[in-house]
C-alpha cells in the first residue's frame, strides 16, 4: 500500500496527574498508531496547546493547580479550541461532576478505572466526528469554482491578521485584482470561458504570491490578497507586478460571438493598502478598492477573437 500521501495519524494529548495513567493510556493508543503527548497538570496542557493544537484531548478531571475543568474552560476561551474533541475521565462520577464537564466544554465522560477498549472505541468516534467538522468548516470558506478562500474565509484571514499586526506592529498589506472587462468576456466568448478565466486568474495569483500570503475570491470577478507583516512599499510593487500580467487563454465558442475557438488575452487592475492604526477591514480594503479603480482607468482594451 503506498502511503506517501496518507493522513498523517492522529495527535492526542493525554492529560493526568498519575504516570502510570498517562502511560497506559499512551501505549493503548500507540497501539491502535495514533501519537500521544503527554502532560501533569491543566497547565502543562495549556501551554502544550498553545505550542501545537492536537486532535483530540483526553483529561483527568481532578488535578493539582489547574484542574480539568478550569483547564478545558480556558482552552475554549482564550485558545479558541471549540472544535477540538475533549474526553472527560474521573475516578468519581457523580452526576455534577459529569454535567459540569459537559458545561465546560467536554464531549465525553469515562469513570475510572478505565476500560481502554472503551476509551479507544471513544476516541475512534470523536475523531471521526471531528474529521467531519473540519470538512465541512473548510468547503464553508472554499469558492467552489476556484477552490480558492470565498469571501467569508479570506476576511476572517483578514481579521486575523489585522487583529495580529495591532499587537505585533507588522504591518498588514491586502491588494484587490479585478479582471478587466470580464462582462465583455463573457458577453463574447460564453460563461464557460469566463469560469475558466476565473480559474485561471486565480491560480495564478496564488502561484504569484508568497506562502505567507492568502488569496480569495470575493465577488464575481475580484480577488483578495492578504499579505501579512507587508509595508505599503512591498505591497505596491506586488500589485505592479500582478497587473502587469497577461494569462492567454483559449476560449471555445458556445455562444456569443465566437464561432469557433479564440485566444483571449486577460488583464487585471490591481490596487493596495497597507494597514493603519486601529485600521477595520472595511476601511482597509475601500482604500485599496480605489488604488484599483485608479489602475482600472489605464487598463488595455481585450484582445479581439482571432477564429481559427
Amino acid at each position: 500500500m503506498n502511503r506517501t500521501n496518507a493522513a498523517p495519524p492522529a495527535t492526542i494529548l493525554v492529560i493526568d496527574d498519575e504516570r502510570e495513567t498517562r502511560a497506559r493510556i499512551a501505549e493503548a493508543l500507540a497501539e491502535q498508531g495514533y501519537r500521544s503527548r503527554q502532560g501533569s497538570s491543566g497547565e502543562e496542557g495549556l501551554t502544550m496547546v498553545k505550542q501545537s493544537l492536537p486532535d483530540l484531548i483526553i483529561t483527568d478531571v481532578n488535578m493539582p493547580k489547574t484542574d480539568g475543568l478550569a483547564f478545558v474552560a480556558r482552552l475554549r476561551r482564550v485558545h479558541g479550541a471549540t472544535v477540538v474533541p475533549v474526553i472527560f475521565m474521573s475516578g468519581y462520577s457523580e452526576p455534577n461532576q459529569r454535567i459540569a464537564a459537559l458545561e465546560v466544554g467536554g464531549d465525553d465522560f469515562l469513570a475510572k478505572p478505565l476500560d481502554l477498549q472503551e476509551l479507544i472505541a471513544r476516541v475512534r468516534a470523536h475523531l471521526r466526528r471531528f474529521a467531519v467538522q473540519q470538512v465541512l468548516a473548510q468547503q464553508a470558506k472554499t469558492d467552489e469554482l476556484t477552490c480558492l478562500l470565498n469571501r467569508r474565509g479570506i476576511f476572517d484571514v483578514l481579521d486575523r491578521e489585522l487583529s495580529r499586526s495591532s499587537r505585533t506592529g507588522q504591518p498588514v498589506s491586502v491588494l484587490v485584482a479585478d479582471v478587466d472587462r470580464f462582462k465583455r468576456i463573457n458577453d463574447s466568448y460564453g460563461h464557460r470561458t469566463g469560469d475558466e478565466v476565473l480559474q485561471t486568474v486565480g491560480r495564478i495569483l496564488l502561484s504569484s504570491v508568497r506562502a505567507c500570503d492568502r488569496v480569495g475570491r470575493i465577488g464575481g470577478d475580484e480577488f483578495l490578497i492578504v499579505s501579512p507583516d507587508t509595508d505599503p512599499g512591498s505591497a505596491s510593487q506586488l500589485a505592479s507586478r500582478l497587473s502587469a500580467l497577461r494569462p492567454t487563454l483559449l476560449a471555445t465558442g458556445e455562444g456569443g460571438s465566437v464561432p469557433v475557438s479564440a485566444e483571449v488575452e486577460v488583464s487585471l487592475s490591481v490596487g493596495a493598502a497597507s494597514s493603519r492604526c486601529d485600521d477595520s477591514s472595511d476601511g482597509l480594503i475601500a482604500r485599496a478598492d480605489r488604488s484599483m479603480y485608479l489602475d482600472k482607468r489605464a487598463a488595455p482594451t481585450l484582445v479581439p477573437a482571432t477564429a481559427s
